[in-house]
């Protein structure tokens, strides 16, 4: 197991709790995909509601994400974004 892949499975199954009744997104940009990918292979397995979105790095911390991307993370009941730029402070986060 490599060291992305335990860190996934930590975030997913013992941080998260994902469980399988649960939809999942996992939002991610060009240079973190491996992240995103680890992460999206593990919800994967727990549940058969789980997406990967792509998009290219943002310009500034809290900037809003494209719209299909936030529609993404509006449908889920899970969101995990590893991305260049922070999602933490944005109007698709909440």
């Amino acid at each position: 197991m490599t060291a992305l892949r335990a860190a996934a499975e930590t975030a997913v199954r013992q941080c998260l709790g994902l469980e399988a009744g649960e939809s999942c997104a996992v939002v991610t940009d060009d240079d973190r995909v491996l992240i995103g990918e680890a992460l999206y292979e593990v919800a994967s397995e727990i549940t058969d509601d789980a997406v990967i979105v792509r998009y290219p790095p943002g310009e500034t911390h809290g900037g809003e994400p494209p719209a299909p991307v936030a529609a993404a993370m509006a449908g889920a009941d899970v969101v995990l974004a590893p991305t260049t730029k922070s999602l933490s402070h944005t109007r698709a986060r909440t």
